[in-house]
């Protein structure tokens, strides 16, 4: 698979947020822009539907996850503006959540790394929403070990418990998932949604 990833970043005086931008294709990416239509949108923190439309370019069946220190699904999708909550029914959008904050806060062994492992976090969800696994045909134990061997590689310099800090990450993130149950979309549409989708 080839990959190509590059941040977005929000003019920072105005407080906007940063895009980041993630292609995997099985064909070599020729282009270098920003996305205009994507299948998975993270988002690490729900206030993005305040500032603006995180949601532009969602192509329908697509997914999203929202970092949410809530624990029932029912309680996730109501923190959800209406507006939005109407708008990933109509494209018949999965919806993922999970507290990555509290899982880096409790799989980090250095206070200075809690707000980097958030982003390990996200990529055992990542691994586990996208099709990438199944495609492949791999297990869930080659996944984690090819993982491993990724985390070694890069964070191996900062010692053994750094590596299995981060490996803890990415497994919770991976098996903890909660997935919105399409009745709670239905259930709380927001006002003018409609009855089905």
């Amino acid at each position: 698979m080839d990959v190509q990833a590059y941040p977005k970043y929000g003019s920072e005086k105005k407080g906007l947020p940063t895009t980041y931008y993630l292609t995997i294709a099985k064909d070599h990416i020729r282009v270098h822009s920003e996305l205009e239509h994507v299948e998975f949108i993270p988002l690490n923190d729900v206030n993005a539907f305040n500032l603006e439309n995180p949601l532009a370019g969602l192509a329908d069946n697509g997914m999203v996850f929202v970092q949410s220190p809530k624990t029932e699904t029912n309680e996730i999708w109501a923190a959800i503006p209406a507006w939005a909550r109407r708008s990933l029914i109509q494209k018949n959008t999965r919806v993922f959540a999970l507290d990555t904050v509290k899982i880096a806060k409790e799989v980090s062994s250095l206070a200075d790394l809690q707000q980097r492992m958030q982003g390990i976090v996200l990529l055992g969800v990542f691994l586990r929403v996208t099709p990438f696994r199944e495609e492949s045909g791999i297990s869930d134990e080659d996944l984690f070990q090819g993982v491993e061997k990724a985390l070694r590689k890069y964070f191996g310099k900062r010692g053994e418990r750094v590596v299995q800090d981060n490996l803890k990450a990415v497994s919770r993130g991976y098996r903890e998932l909660m997935e919105i149950p399409r009745d709670v979309m239905l259930a709380n549409p927001g006002k003018g949604a409609p009855a089905t989708a």
